[in-house]
């Protein structure tokens, strides 16, 4: 048995560079309640890290460590900053942060954003959403969104079982029976997450997070068998929808000539 690693599957791996603000709408839209509020031209717009900010220094006028390139949550803070400015001073305030090239702005709270932030946003087509969560919901629920996006993702040919809560990866050639093995596991109370495919995501350093493809979710196909829905046979009991990978089973046929190690 091997502690798993990044290495498990070389082919197949996916890292994006970039999200653009229209899918990250229109997969958000329900989930956070987002609204288009200006800069609708822009929904082209890239999002190339996950992490988010809040430009509060730069609205103020300290530019020197601005992170423009992250998506920018404004909450009660900002909002209630740039109103209590005279118009000259929160025109002059909007425009300096407006310059650079933010991906989208998003309005926490369900606040009224100025008037002068809307028509800078459309003129320069930044994308400006607004959203009646608070801002510690939405960070936390579009970061989570986000770390699923950028996450390094890779698909294994094998099969993933919870065993006694621990995330087990079986691999091995093409035939060599890892679905009958993970079938008997499910028949002993043990729970499948995938078979045949596994999708691994990098969720963290060291932490890798195993699901089945949606098209394959809950179905093991076994040698003279056929295709199982292991939900209908065994139940919610037989099933998980996602479990961290944590041992690697690498299945191998036996060589009486071989050296085994233990």
């Amino acid at each position: 048995m091997n502690e798993p690693n990044e290495k498990t599957a070389k082919s197949m791996g996916r890292v994006i560079d970039f999200l653009e603000v229209k899918q990250l709408f229109e997969d958000n839209e329900e989930r956070l309640g987002l609204k288009l509020l200006a800069g609708s031209e822009g929904f082209q717009r890239q999002i190339e890290v996950k992490h988010l900010h809040r430009p509060c220094l730069p609205l103020a006028g300290y530019i020197e460590l601005f992170s423009y390139e992250r998506i920018q949550i404004l909450g009660n803070t900002e909002i209630f900053y740039l109103l209590g400015l005279d118009d000259e001073a929160r025109l002059a305030s909007i425009k300096k942060v407006m310059e650079f090239a933010i991906p989208c702005l998003i309005i926490a709270n369900g606040s009224q954003p100025p008037m002068e932030l809307l028509v800078q946003a459309s003129e320069h087509k930044i994308p400006v959403f607004g959203t009646p969560l608070s801002t510690t919901d939405l960070t936390h629920l579009l970061s989570d969104y986000l770390d699923d996006q950028f996450a390094p993702t890779i698909s294994v040919h094998g099969s993933l079982v919870d065993v006694y809560g621990t995330g087990m990866l079986l691999t091995g050639r093409s035939g060599i029976g890892k679905s009958e093995i993970a079938l008997d596991l499910v028949e002993r109370g043990h729970r499948i997450v995938a078979d045949d495919r596994v999708r691994i995501d990098k969720k963290a350093e060291g932490v890798l997070i195993g699901t089945a493809p949606e098209v394959t979710r809950h179905i093991m196909e076994v040698r003279g068998v056929g295709l199982i829905d292991v939900r209908r046979m065994f139940g919610v009991r037989g099933i998980r929808v996602q479990k961290r990978v944590e041992v690697e089973v690498h299945l191998e046929e036996w060589d009486e000539t071989f050296e085994w190690e233990r």
